[in-house]
């Protein structure tokens, strides 16, 4: 069982997902000599396989779980979009619109899922901040 999955989407900021990827490493690294049990995580993207992000990067993933156990956070790096326009359209995309629907499921089974600068946006579309307040990015203030 994970305790962590990092969703991948198409395009998102190579950065985002590199920063992601290397806490989740240190603390796997650090978490013994706290008596604590490593973390374990996975890169998952709807369909698993290559997923190109910015930058020209890529990276390869495994497919998201169908099930994920309730105490498996998921983490959605920021999407890299630098403009209004740009984030509105993103956000129509099929694959946020698939990923929202992940998203919902994993939080009706009672899962969390953290999320980082425009990718607030899926939370609130998967219904996570209805009733709530959140920081998005600082370019929208």
């Amino acid at each position: 069982m994970d305790d962590f999955i990092v969703l991948i989407l198409e395009g998102q900021l190579s950065s985002a997902v590199a920063i992601t990827r290397d806490i989740l490493d240190a603390a796997s690294q650090l978490a013994p000599s706290c008596g604590l049990a490593k973390p374990r995580w996975r890169l998952c993207s709807l369909h698993g396989g290559v997923i190109a992000l910015q930058g020209g990067f890529s990276l390869q993933t495994e497919v998201l779980p169908a099930q994920c156990a309730a105490h498996t956070l998921w983490i959605v790096p920021g999407l890299g979009v630098p403009e209004r326009a740009a984030l509105r359209q993103r956000l129509q995309a099929s694959d946020v619109g698939a990923a929202v629907v992940r998203m919902r499921e994993h939080l009706a089974q009672g899962g969390q899922i953290a999320a980082a600068c425009t990718s607030v946006f899926l939370l609130q579309q998967a219904g996570a901040l209805d009733g709530r307040s959140a920081t998005v990015t600082w370019w929208l203030a």
